[in-house]
């Protein structure tokens, strides 16, 4: 008996188009499900709560005669009616009257890389590997979420706060975010700024700062066996991007820092020997700060800006500036950053606080209290309450 193999019928091929059509069907199907795992991943690893009843913000006025209401530990923050506290993966809020816990928020599978805790807002970044790429926000007194969002870094990056708002900064880009919703404003890149015009070079982001101007301190050269060059570059917002209102050149500082930048683009810094140097409005060559003493670069400096006043402090010496910013008008010994609250500046010092009209520069009345800090500190006011914080603790007065 014999065999016959039968003939090998060959398949018809599909058209390209569907083939094609098929492997984006599971391409789309792979993806969805890695993000739904993602999710659920994140989702377990976060424990949120938030306040059934939330407390009132208080809104009454500091006391004259200021008394301690009560101390933490230096990783605490008065945040409005709330006492924050600040872990590794999270916050967690107590109740300022009674101690007991509001709300939380914890991250089990990352960690907090930057925050801002102020009366408005408890702000918490995530790190991502060597990025801090993701951002949340939160009412203080109830814990639920105000906004969130990714920082897109092209690598590793610092977090710069300021007034109203947060830069994200690498050597490619200078995020600028707003504070209260968490929208950006807009980003700087570096790969479209010329050190000099019709002049393309390389530059790269080292620091920035500002508030409604943002200043973004550069290091640029046309190659590598150039010198590097430093610049400010002073932006606003514009429709979403960046639009340039000034430049500073920077050749007679050694290895500038940038310290602070007003919202009319007066930009402050600082070279590696400790001299202030102050950048004038609309000036394109940097001046060193008449009457200010240097200052190590080590230690901390801030600007603190309102309507016709601007005050330099570092943690013992509280500097006001000349109407034209380029001199020093006044000093006085204090123990913490200023606090400004609508049109008054809260100025710390040993005998009391005092209240500085920043319109008219007048002292409207002192405070008395009894307070000493160990180190840089900051001030916080939030209605009849006071927080003063250094590297000892919290302690809250009214």
């Amino acid at each position: 008996m014999s065999h016959s193999t039968p003939p090998h019928v060959r398949s018809t091929p599909r058209p390209w188009s569907f083939r094609l059509g098929g492997w984006v069907l599971v391409l789309v199907v792979g993806c969805a499900l890695a993000l739904v795992a993602l999710r659920s991943g994140t989702y377990s690893a976060t424990q949120h709560t938030t306040a059934s009843d939330p407390p009132a913000t208080p809104t009454g006025e500091p006391a004259q005669v200021l008394s301690e209401q009560g101390t933490w530990d230096p990783d605490h923050y008065l945040a409005g009616p709330v006492i924050a506290q600040v872990t590794e993966h999270g916050v967690i809020a107590t109740d300022l009257a009674t101690g007991d816990e509001l709300w939380r928020y914890q991250r089990s599978d990352t960690t907090v890389c930057a925050h801002r805790v102020n009366p408005q807002h408890v702000t918490l970044i995530f790190a991502s590997g060597e990025r801090c790429d993701e951002a949340v926000s939160f009412d203080p007194a109830s814990g639920v979420r105000q906004w969130q969002r990714t920082i897109e870094a092209t690598g590793p990056n610092q977090i710069v706060w300021d007034d109203g708002i947060f830069l994200s900064i690498d050597p490619a880009k200078t995020i600028v975010f707003e504070d209260g919703q968490g929208f950006e404003r807009f980003t700087v890149d570096n790969s479209e700024t010329d050190h000099i015009e019709g002049e393309h070079t390389s530059c790269e982001n080292l620091d920035a700062a500002g508030s409604s101007t943002v200043g973004t301190l550069q290091r640029c050269r046309a190659n590598d066996t150039e010198p590097w060059l430093y610049q400010v570059v002073l932006d606003q917002a514009s429709d979403g991007e960046p639009s340039e209102v000034g430049r500073g050149y920077l050749s007679d500082i050694s290895n500038p820092t940038i310290d602070g930048v007003t919202s009319d683009g007066t930009t402050f810094l600082r070279s590696d020997d400790g001299t202030l140097w102050v950048l004038p409005e609309r000036q394109s060559e940097a001046v060193p700060l008449d009457g200010m003493p240097s200052v190590d670069p080590n230690t901390p400096l801030e600007v603190v800006a309102s309507r016709a006043t601007v005050l330099l402090t570092t943690p013992e010496t509280t500097y006001t500036l000349s109407a034209d910013t380029t001199s020093i008008a006044h000093s006085q010994a204090t123990i913490a950053t200023p606090y400004v609250v609508d049109t008054t500046a809260y100025i710390p010092t040993t005998e009391g606080i005092e209240l500085l009209d920043t319109a008219s520069g007048a002292v409207q009345q002192t405070l008395s209290w009894e307070a000493t800090t160990t180190g840089p500190a900051d001030l916080v006011i939030t209605g009849e309450y006071i927080g003063l914080r250094d590297a000892d603790g919290l302690r809250v007065y009214a």
